[in-house]
């Protein structure tokens, strides 16, 4: 991808950070440690970006706790960052990402602003009375609302 980008002249590249669901976050982020830094200087090389979403990708059960992306959090963003030199990697935040995870909006802006590359134009309703009855511990099944702008709910 970061190739294709370069040959496109495009020079950013949205992705999601993996995570080994057979191993502990601690062994899974070690694992991508190992990978990383060469790859972000693979991607400086040829002039590319690279923007991680934060969005935890825990749609089902099976991928409770901690989700199917590792980069889903500031600490887990820092700790990226300062395993590189360089600042060609940074984050493509979603806002309804950290809001149902109760993430403050503006203080990841403020505090990651210059390695936002890249943002989503989405929204999230938060259902108080979803949230009451399944409680944030319920992978966010039956409070929260995914909305797109302009559109009053997304399907």
């Amino acid at each position: 991808m970061i190739e294709a980008a370069a040959r496109l002249e495009v020079n950013l590249v949205g992705t999601f950070i993996g995570r080994d669901q057979n191993k502990p976050m601690e062994p899974a982020f070690a694992d991508v440690l190992e990978s990383w830094p060469p790859l972000v200087k693979f991607a400086a090389d040829h002039g590319v970006k690279i923007a991680i979403e934060n969005c935890p990708m825990i749609f089902s059960s099976d991928e409770w706790p901690g989700g199917r992306n590792l980069a889903y959090s500031p600490a887990l963003w820092r700790r990226l960052f300062e395993s590189h030199a360089g600042r060609n990697a940074g984050t493509e935040p979603g806002s309804s990402h950290l809001v149902w995870q109760l993430i403050d909006i503006e203080r990841v802006i403020r505090e990651f602003g210059s390695r936002i590359y890249h943002a989503h134009a989405k929204d999230l309703e938060i259902n108080r009375d979803g949230l009451y009855e399944n409680g944030v511990m319920s992978l966010g099944m039956g409070w929260q609302v995914p909305r797109m702008p302009g559109l009053a709910r997304w399907p």
